[in-house]
Order: C-alpha cells, then structure tokens, then sequence
C-alpha cells in the first residue's frame, strides 16, 4: 500500500541544478501551423516568414540553478536561474513573390523561431514523501528576460531552397504562470512542469492587433548538491 504523508523536518536551504528540454509553442488567436514564405527583391533585405509564431515545436533546451527553503512543515520556498533557449516551428506551405509564380501545392518547409531568455523563477509549494520518493509540488511566476529572437526558415520548390534568416522584435520580459513537479531519490530526480505566457509577442502595427503568447511543456533532470 502507497502512503502519502508530510516529512516533519528541520527547516534547511537545498541546493541543485538542472538542465532539462521542452515543447515550445505559441497560443492565442494569431499563433498558426502553416505560414508563408516572402521573397524580398532588395538585395540587402531578407526574406522573412509572414508569421512565425508557430502552434508547432522545435527543440528546446536549459540550464539553471536552484536554492529552495524547506520549513518543519515542508513548506517551500525557492528560487531558480537559468538560461534558456526555446524554440518554436511552423510549416510552411507557400512562397510569395512578385518576380514569379510559383505552385503552391509543390512547396515544402518549415521556419523555427529561436528565442534566448534569461529566466527568474520565484516559486512555493509543499514537500510529500510517497515511498521513499520525495515530491514537490510548486508554482510561482516565470520572469524571463528575452535577449534575442531569430527565425531560422527554409522553403523547397522542386529542386530550389529558399531560406528567411531574420532577427525579429521580442518583447523584454516575457511572464509566465508556472506549475511544476519534482520527484527526487536520494540526490538526484526528474522534473516536469508547464508554463503559459502573459505577455503578447506582436505589438499593435497599422492597425492590426495580433495575438501570440508562450506556451512551455518542460521536463529535466535535476541533482541537488
């Protein structure tokens, strides 16, 4: 029989780091599967995806450390800094172009947009034992500083590529509600958690309001010093 119980303790601060991956997307009414390819005619332009938010994702990869409190009552309150990058995909089903014309039904690709953050996560929950397994149930607020967002796209027609290699705005912040799960043995453990982002990533241009907001499945591998 499994029992769940509350590990009366010593109150202490645990140390660990992590690194770990995840499936990066984008939400809301803007975000998309398949998008299109434009063609710039400038030479000094570059091609560009007419909307990379994708609904779709890339790989995804982090590194942080952790500090967390553990009270009598297995009460807990943590910290957490890491970098991060995060990638999202969609595919693209078309290449646009005022110099030719070009059979949509032939065209085949995919554009990820890789985006770099700097992440603070303040974070409480409360501490289970199960077994000899140590649970730990948190939530809190991600605060992720954005440092860089690129997409990275190709397009194929028959025999010809066509890539879109741009920078693209970010927002500075990104904030995210988080929700996550540790379980540990002895010193080491596996972590998943999920977390959906506040912050619009397109801002209001001619008029059009969009709507893409982060969405982050995450899962890793911790150890605690």
């Amino acid at each position: 029989m499994i029992s769940i119980r509350l590990l009366c303790d010593a109150q202490k601060i645990e140390y660990s780091v992590q690194v770990g991956s995840g499936l990066f997307s984008f939400g809301g009414k803007s975000s998309t599967r398949k998008s299109t390819i434009s063609l710039s005619d400038i030479y000094n332009i570059s091609n560009y995806t007419n909307n990379p938010y994708g609904k779709l994702s890339g790989f995804s990869y982090s590194i942080t450390a952790q500090a967390q409190k553990l009270t009598r009552i297995n009460n807990i309150i943590g910290l957490q800094l890491g970098y991060e990058s995060l990638s999202s995909k969609v595919m693209i089903n078309d290449i646009s172009s005022d110099l030719m014309y070009l059979d949509e039904s032939r065209v085949t690709g995919q554009t990820y947009l890789i985006n770099h953050f700097i992440n603070l996560f303040p974070y409480f929950g409360q501490r289970l034992i199960i077994c000899s397994l140590k649970v730990d149930l948190t939530a809190g607020t991600d605060i992720s500083f954005c440092t860089g967002s690129k997409e990275d796209g190709i397009a194929e027609y028959y025999s010809s590529q066509f890539k879109a290699d741009l920078n693209r705005n970010y927002p500075t912040i990104d904030f995210r509600l988080r929700a996550g799960l540790t379980c540990y043995y002895k010193h080491t453990g596996l972590s998943a958690g999920y977390s959906y982002g506040l912050t619009n990533y397109s801002p209001i241009l001619m008029g059009v309001y969009a709507e893409e907001y982060s969405r982050l499945f995450r899962f890793g591998i911790i150890y605690r010093i």
